[in-house]
């Protein structure tokens, strides 16, 4: 990669450009691998979710083959690229897409508390995503918190749990925090193999 587009981000970018593409041309799920899934997400179809408000994520989605949304956004990948910016071509740009689709030029219009669709694309307010904001990840491991999970994230279709804030955190298998009752709940196999061995992960 020469020097114009050389990055400190590759992988990140790589990533960002490769579920794009793959999304597009095949259609299906694009899904962080830091998501717990608390939802059959095959009765939804071309569906985005918001991180905050004003701003959408682009760490779960779920679009058609050939989506015209998805293509809007590999252009403004292409447009927007930029190699020394962490998340240029991530949030901000299928954000700025999708402002174009809804026609909405002020941020703090873009958003809604309840689910609502522009073309034929279902925009989700973040409780539903993107339940715990990353800046309070830290309440994914805290002890006994996860004993009103179901109380508590009762309208949350997954719970992405932030693995670049959190990869120094272990999670304590039988501490009953929110990560904790949230993988044995619902991956329960993959629970069971991780916390074989040892009392957290």
């Amino acid at each position: 990669m020469d020097d114009k587009h050389s990055t400190d981000w590759l992988q990140y970018h790589v990533s960002d450009m490769m579920r794009v593409a793959v999304v597009w041309r095949w259609g299906g799920i694009y899904s962080d691998t830091d998501v717990i899934c608390m939802r059959n997400m095959a009765l939804f179809n071309n569906t985005l979710g918001y991180i905050q408000p004003g701003r959408l994520a682009n760490g779960f989605f779920k679009f058609e083959p050939r989506h015209i949304v998805m293509h809007k956004l590999m252009v403004e990948i292409t447009q927007s690229f930029s190699p020394t910016v962490w998340a240029k071509i991530g949030p901000p740009a299928i954000t700025a897409v999708m402002k174009r689709e809804c026609q909405v030029k002020r941020s703090e219009k873009f958003h809604s508390k309840v689910p609502y669709t522009c073309g034929n694309v279902t925009l989700y307010p973040e409780h539903y995503f993107f339940p715990i904001h990353y800046r309070h990840y830290q309440e994914y491991f805290v002890a006994n918190r996860g004993k009103t999970l179901h109380q508590e994230f009762k309208s949350s279709l997954l719970l992405h749990t932030w693995n670049k804030a959190n990869h120094n955190n272990p999670m304590f298998v039988g501490g009953d925090s929110i990560y904790d009752v949230a993988a044995r709940t619902y991956c329960p196999a993959i629970y069971q193999y991780a916390s074989r061995r040892s009392h957290f992960f």
